[in-house]
């Protein structure tokens, strides 16, 4: 019946949020090698951003996800700057 209408249980809509920010990250990546130093401060500030949003967001995902099989990872703030480092350095960001 959800199906029918267009609406989806609640965690699967705020599954389709994590997914929009983790693009959103991922675009932000694929542009760092073309930032000049005032785009690379602020792609910093963005990415944490993104970060906190994404982890948030898998936070009610695992709260209102039916079983842990649906459950995400938040992601490493860390880790993902280290991958914006090796973006704009123009090579393979590390990991997923």
């Amino acid at each position: 019946m959800l199906r029918n209408s267009g609406a989806a249980p609640p965690w699967i809509e705020s599954d389709k949020a994590v997914r929009a920010l983790l693009d959103e990250r991922d675009r932000l990546l694929g542009r760092a090698h073309s930032l000049g130093e005032r785009g690379r401060a602020r792609a910093r500030v963005e990415l944490t951003r993104i970060v906190e949003d994404v982890n948030r967001a898998i936070e009610r995902v695992n709260a209102e996800a039916p079983t842990d099989r649906q459950h995400r990872r938040p992601l490493d703030v860390a880790a993902e700057l280290d991958r914006l480092a090796a973006a704009f350095a123009g090579r393979e960001s590390p990991g997923p």
